[in-house]
């Protein structure tokens, strides 16, 4: 009776090292595939696809500088404090047991759609976010003028002037004075003709960060705007939350 106690001990016990060392393979990568990208987060989540391993798996998307957008799986234990908009440099590596993109890595990095005030020159800033919800604005208007090749490159992947129909009632208002919104003031950005804009939709509604299809149709804004103006060389930042 005790070798046979002591015989289902040694199964478990064997069980158990197998599950270890399954558990340890799983957070490894192959060997070569490490790659480091650069782009803006348009959407991260916790994937509710039921498929293998991805299954109430957290992912991040991102777009590049010319407009590619790449899903990272994040690594098995590993999350990220990155939201939509933000910046970010990801380190990544495929997954051996899996062959999915991870990040090992992701850095958020204090720039502004690409846009560091370290590489231009501050012009105006200001932010009224506070309160329990985090309501409020900010916007940062940036001279990019003598630093205008960056500019250029910073903008690639941006589309060009002018807004969509959405967006320019959101920030100008309309002809009559009947709609309420003009954030371009709020934001200090003047009527631009010739340049790029940028939008990203944060909020929780969105299901495609850059569309801005259903942005009036809400109770609430969540977003982000970018405009660039390629007469002056300047640079409007623009994040409304209500």
């Amino acid at each position: 009776m005790k070798k046979q106690r002591m015989g289902h001990i040694w199964l478990i016990l064997a069980i158990l090292c197998a599950l270890t060392m399954s558990g340890c393979g799983s957070n490894k990568t192959v060997e070569g595939s490490e790659k480091t990208y650069s782009g803006v987060v348009t959407d991260c989540a916790m994937s509710v696809v039921k498929e293998g391993d991805r299954t109430g798996r957290p992912y991040i998307i991102i777009s590049t500088a010319d407009g590619t957008e790449i899903c990272f799986w994040m690594k098995k234990n590993h999350s990220s404090n990155a939201q939509i908009g933000d910046t970010v440099t990801i380190e990544s590596a495929i997954e051996r047991e899996t062959n999915l993109l991870v990040a090992t890595k992701v850095t958020v990095e204090e720039t502004y759609f690409r846009f560091s005030k370290e590489d231009f020159i501050v012009v105006d800033e200001a932010d009224s976010h506070g309160g329990f919800h985090g309501d409020g604005s900010y916007y940062l208007i940036l001279d990019c003028s003598e630093n205008k090749e960056k500019a250029l490159e910073n903008v690639k992947g941006w589309k060009e002037l002018p807004l969509s129909s959405n967006l320019q009632l959101m920030m100008y208002g309309d002809e009559s004075g009947a709609y309420g919104y003009n954030l371009a003031e709020v934001a200090k950005i003047p009527e631009i003709t010739n340049g790029y804009y940028y939008f990203c939709d944060r909020h929780s509604q969105s299901s495609d960060a850059n569309d801005d299809t259903n942005v009036l149709n809400r109770a609430s804004f969540n977003f982000i705007i970018a405009i660039y103006d390629s007469d002056t060389g300047k640079m409007y930042y623009f994040e409304f939350d209500t």
